[in-house]
């Protein structure tokens, strides 16, 4: 995290897309002889599709955020105002991953993921991670409780036992 409280998370490209767009390439090297025009295309075109990402872009500073679309070093997407937080999330999903084919047969994929989202005060949920890694899941989580704490006033969490830290002094480490 910056000193300014600017985070950014790219997500990253699905295994398929990256091997479908080196295929493309490979394939256009190999039509360039044949035809250059169209290897040309297909070759800017996986490209593209392997330089394309998506994320999210938060500045707690200012208290705005984006979607954005990531496209080699360029960022596109609109600033929003962040809601008011009401709490920060930690769960594991499962998402199920399905290719059809022209003969509808399909292929289904289950993985597991750890989420991290911010959930305002109208619960609207906004995903700020998403990984397989519980531990690195946990450690985000934590840096956003803390710079949450510092920016809104409110006392920061202990994710362990569920309540702020402030009430350990009162009331025990054992309260849940």
């Amino acid at each position: 995290m910056q000193p300014n409280y600017l985070f950014i998370y790219k997500k990253d490209r699905p295994v398929l897309i990256k091997t479908i767009s080196g295929i493309v390439f490979l394939l256009a090297i190999y039509r360039l002889m044949n035809s250059p025009v169209s290897s040309i295309v297909m070759g800017l075109g996986s490209i593209g599709l392997f330089a394309y990402q998506t994320g999210i872009e938060i500045n707690f500073a200012d208290k705005k955020y984006r979607t954005v679309s990531i496209l080699g070093p360029q960022i596109f997407g609109s600033w929003e105002d962040l809601p008011e937080l009401d709490y920060i999330s930690l769960f594991k999903t499962n998402i199920t991953f399905t290719s059809t084919s022209l003969s509808t047969a399909s292929i289904s994929r289950t993985d597991s993921f750890i989420q991290v989202n911010l959930i305002t005060d109208r619960k609207k949920k906004i995903k700020v991670f998403e990984g397989k890694d519980f531990d690195e899941a946990l450690l985000k989580a934590k840096k956003f409780s803390k710079i949450w704490s510092l920016i809104s006033g409110m006392p920061p969490y202990d994710l362990q036992n569920g309540i702020p830290k402030s009430l350990h002094n009162k009331y025990g480490k054992g309260m849940k």
